[in-house]
């Protein structure tokens, strides 16, 4: 660091001779003197950062995920049972109804002609297609274009229902037997001599027949 100290102040008087003729003067002569005192201190160099410490790398296995199941196969469903109630072969006609004019029963065989059964508007304009003519009286009318034959399986527990003059007008069940003679004529409490039917079918047999009432 850089210092200065007091001025020193030398002076020099210089006297003229005794008893001449000017005063005397007196001159001043300054000097300053600077003292050094020793070289500043040196700045220390800055302290260097010690390098930033290494990061372990974080790991970057990823475990395999787990292999997923096979979902399980859905159980099969049994098909629906189709077996006629009596045994026997498999469905020849397919289930529901059929309109027929019923000519026989033998064993496990019924005889019947197929028709069509058309009332209300729906017969007159059936009747009118067939014949021309206007139908007259009720309004129901049977169609039996082809009057063919054909034989169906017929069930051991079938049931057979039938108008009885006795007791018009509602169908009454009657056992095999009794139905048959309903059906060659040989029964006196006969309704309708040649009536249509409606065939009830299941499992490929004729499980009911149940007469048309006719006015």
């Amino acid at each position: 660091m850089r210092r200065t100290l007091p001025v020193v102040v030398l002076g020099a008087l210089t006297l003229g001779a005794c008893g001449g003729g000017g005063g005397g003067s007196l001159s001043v002569v300054t000097s300053e003197v600077s003292t050094t005192t020793g070289a500043p201190a040196t700045t220390e160099a800055p302290t260097t950062t010690e390098a930033p410490t290494t990061t372990e790398a974080e790991s970057t296995t990823t475990e395999a995920p787990t292999t997923t199941t096979e979902a399980e196969a859905p159980a099969t469903t049994k098909a629906a049972e189709t077996e006629p109630t009596d045994g026997g072969d498999p469905p020849a006609i397919p289930p529901g109804e059929v309109a027929a004019l019923v000519r026989s029963i033998d064993g496990d065989t019924i005889t019947v002609d197929r028709v069509e059964i058309f009332t209300g508007a729906e017969a007159l304009e059936a009747f009118k297609e067939d014949t021309g003519r206007e139908l007259e009286g009720a309004e129901f009318y049977v169609r039996d274009t082809e009057a063919t034959t054909e034989n169906m399986p017929l069930a051991k527990q079938a049931k057979f229902n039938v108008i009885k003059l006795s007791s018009c007008c509602d169908p009454t069940e009657v056992d095999r037997a009794t139905f048959a003679t309903f059906l060659d004529g040989s029964n006196e409490d006969l309704f309708d001599p040649s009536p249509p039917f409606r065939l009830k079918t299941a499992y490929g047999q004729v499980v009911e027949a149940t007469q048309v009432y006719v006015s």
